[in-house]
C-alpha cells in the first residue's frame, strides 16, 4: 500500500467514478457548482455548469466510494460580503445544503469565513486555498489557530524548499 494520497479535480463524469474503482490513492475529489453563494477559484466563464441533480448524484456516488468531496470557496475576494449578516445567513444555509448531499470538506481562502465555517460545521474539513500564499510557518501557524485543517502551500515559494517545509 502506497502513502500516496491524491486529491483530484473532478469533471462531474460517470466516467471518472466508476475509474476511481481502480485508483486507492484518491482519496477527495474537487470541484464546485458554477452558479451559487460563493465564490471560486476560478472564473465562472471557464467554469463547468452542473445542474444541481448532477452535483447531488455525483457528491453521493463518490462517498459511497469512501472519498470525501471537497468543495471550492476560495475566491481571491469576496468584495467583503463576509462581513454581511444576510450573505453569512445564506452562507450557511448553503453550507447545510451541501452537508446533506454529503460534501465533508471546503477550500477556503477567507479568515472569517474559516472561522463562521468551524462554529457552525466544526466536523467539516476546512483546507486553506494555495491562494493564500503561505510560505512561512508563521502564516500557517494563523491559519491553523483558526481553525484550519490542511493548509496548501505556496506552490511557487515553498515547493521545495525543504529548509522550511521541515519547521
Amino acid at each position: 500500500m502506497s502513502n500516496i494520497k491524491i486529491s483530484l479535480a473532478t469533471n462531474f463524469s460517470e466516467d471518472l467514478v466508476n475509474g476511481l474503482r481502480a485508483f486507492s490513492d484518491v482519496y477527495e475529489l474537487y470541484g464546485r457548482m458554477k452558479d451559487d453563494v460563493f465564490c471560486g477559484g476560478r472564473p465562472n466563464n471557464v467554469s463547468q455548469n452542473i445542474e444541481q441533480e448532477i452535483f447531488e448524484q455525483h457528491v453521493k456516488q463518490v462517498r459511497k466510494l469512501g472519498i470525501n468531496f471537497n468543495y471550492l470557496f476560495n475566491g481571491a475576494c469576496l468584495y467583503n460580503k463576509e462581513q454581511d449578516p444576510v450573505w453569512q445567513k445564506k452562507m450557511l444555509s448553503f453550507l447545510d445544503y451541501l452537508t446533506s448531499v454529503g460534501v465533508n470538506a471546503v477550500t477556503l481562502s477567507n479568515p472569517l469565513v474559516l472561522q463562521l465555517i468551524k462554529k457552525h460545521f466544526p466536523h467539516i474539513i476546512c483546507r486553506i486555498s494555495t491562494f493564500c500564499c503561505v510560505d512561512t510557518p508563521d502564516k500557517a501557524y494563523r491559519w491553523e489557530d483558526l481553525g484550519a485543517d490542511i493548509i496548501c502551500l505556496d506552490f511557487v515559494k515553498v515547493n521545495r524548499r525543504f529548509d522550511i517545509l521541515k519547521q
